[in-house]
């Protein structure tokens, strides 16, 4: 079942979900970041990028997995990720590295 966020990112609301991820509550920027993950525009990228920069692990989390799975522009993505500042936590340097490699993947696949 959609989330409400699925469906603002379906209906291209990028000004709503841009508000909704910059709330107080994590969560609401978590689902976001989940939501736009699923887009291909580089409205999702910014978004995504914004709520990179939150002070909440949780909400970081969220934006590296968006950004891994968003296919906008990978070189970009590729390149904003490189600069995540994990503050020496192991597992959200490993979760960037993942995600790096899942968009060097579907930049090579998309090249053949």
């Amino acid at each position: 079942m959609a989330s409400k966020y699925d469906k603002l990112v379906a209906e291209k609301n990028w000004k709503k979900l841009a508000k909704l991820g910059q709330k107080k509550d994590v969560a609401d920027a978590v689902a976001v970041a989940e939501a736009c993950g699923a887009g291909r525009s580089e409205e999702a990228r910014n978004i995504l990028i914004d709520i990179l920069a939150r002070p909440e692990r949780e909400a970081k989390v969220a934006a590296v997995k968006g950004l891994g799975a968003l296919r906008y522009d990978p070189d970009s993505q590729i390149t904003r990720l490189r600069h995540v500042v994990t503050d020496g936590d192991p597992e959200l340097a490993e979760l960037v590295k993942q995600s790096i490699e899942a968009l060097r993947d579907y930049t090579r696949e998309s090249k053949k």
